[in-house]
């Protein structure tokens, strides 16, 4: 290889090298001081003897406590994550409190089972805060969900 070759396949390596660094230092944003932060305080729902013919509406919960250290608003939403084709998600709301000191936030997310089994199901809330245009997610514990009956109206057991 000539020695001209060699220095400017070096350039173009440094060249790209430069350009992931920078694309990745954008991706890493810290959270604005100032920003509310949530901590998991527990979690509802889920179970065994789930009514699982898709008539009901059934509803599982994360609670979080906000740790706001400044004064940036931001907005919260929720959607569900990894669960099969039996859950049929209806929505999700957030739902913000404060009660003296403490500020909490709770996702509750709605949704129906659809499940002609006595398999266990299983589904995670993800809340995000969005604030001054930085986006953070945040998870609670996994809700696994079991039928109280199968299709064929057989109790399922463990119900």
């Amino acid at each position: 290889m000539e020695k001209r070759s060699v220095i400017l396949w070096l350039a173009l390596a440094i060249g790209i090298g430069s350009l992931v660094i920078v694309r990745v230092a954008r991706h890493l944003k810290a959270m604005p001081t100032g920003c509310p932060t949530l901590e998991w305080a527990g979690s509802s729902g889920g179970g065994v003897g789930q009514n699982c013919d898709c008539s009901t509406v059934m509803q599982d919960k994360d609670k979080f406590e906000v740790e706001q250290s400044g004064y940036f608003s931001a907005e919260y939403s929720c959607m569900p994550t990894g669960y099969d084709s039996t859950f049929k998600p209806v929505n999700c709301a957030t739902v913000t409190a404060k009660v003296g000191a403490v500020s909490t936030e709770t996702s509750t997310q709605y949704y129906k089972l659809c499940a002609p089994d006595c398999n266990w199901h299983y589904m995670t809330i993800s809340t995000t805060v969005t604030c001054e245009g930085i986006i953070t997610n945040y998870h609670g514990e996994e809700f696994a969900m079991e039928c109280s009956h199968d299709s064929h109206g057989h109790v399922c057991p463990g119900t």
